[in-house]
């Protein structure tokens, strides 16, 4: 922004003559000058980023609920970065086929999408993890696979660009198991874990970047198979990518 309006104001200068009147801009004619008396200006601009954090959002590796503090972080921003959208996916409904294994996929609802308010010389990464998917019994669906296939973002002129998984999917499946104070299995529930899918490889992606379309794969099979509709939770987690 201020950039456009600096060159904003150079071509008010240029055009609009002392009496109002448009007039061509005069430009130093090269080769005389050795026939010039000069001195120097200085031009200076303090450029800081946005490094707060909402006061909505929960450390979700704090003390308490994870679970609960990942839910009401979601969307927040946290240290300059946002993660603004992430994909679900609705499988459909599939007619069993009695093999062993049976596979579904899907394109999600939405791309990839992070704000990096930071302008600073890190990048960043995203990662995910996939919880169990239930039916309305509480029966757990015997998933063998999990992945995603996130296709690159389109790259400014600057190099920024929001990559993908390239040509292998990563999987998403029992990403980093997470269990809660009590015992339960929080995995897929609770940030701060999951498998690398999208990247700021250049730090250059400051500003607000998004993925290509982003596909699931589920594969799921015999035995203890049964009919119902199930559902289950991605949770994705944003990180700097200096805090490795």
């Amino acid at each position: 922004m201020i950039k456009q309006l600096m060159l904003g104001a150079a071509v008010l200068a240029g055009v609009v003559g002392v009496s109002g009147v448009a007039s061509a801009t005069e430009t130093f004619t090269p080769g005389t000058n050795d026939q010039v008396a000069t001195n120097q200006g200085t031009t200076k601009i303090s450029l800081t980023g946005d490094t707060t954090t909402s006061s909505l959002w929960e450390n979700p590796n704090g003390s308490g609920d994870g679970q609960k503090a990942t839910e009401n972080s979601a969307g927040k921003k946290a240290f300059g970065l946002v993660l603004v959208t992430v994909p679900g996916f609705n499988f459909g409904e599939k007619t069993l086929t009695g093999q062993a294994t049976e596979s579904a996929t899907a394109t999600g609802t939405d791309n990839i999408k992070v704000q990096d308010l930071r302008y600073d010389e890190n990048g960043y990464k995203v990662f995910a993890a996939a919880s169990k998917l239930v039916n309305e019994k509480k029966t757990e669906l015997p998933v063998t696979a999990l992945t995603l296939s996130v296709l690159d973002g389109t790259q400014d002129e600057n190099g920024g660009q929001l990559s993908g998984t390239g040509d292998t999917p990563a999987t998403i499946l029992d990403a980093n198991k997470a269990t809660s104070a009590t015992g339960t299995d929080t995995t897929g529930l609770i940030a701060g874990h999951g498998n690398l899918i999208a990247q700021d490889k250049t730090g250059n992606a400051d500003g607000t970047y998004e993925s290509g379309a982003v596909t699931a794969k589920l594969d799921f099979g015999a035995p203890r198979l049964k009919t119902g509709n199930y559902t289950g939770k991605i949770t994705y987690t944003l990180q700097d990518d200096a805090l490795k």
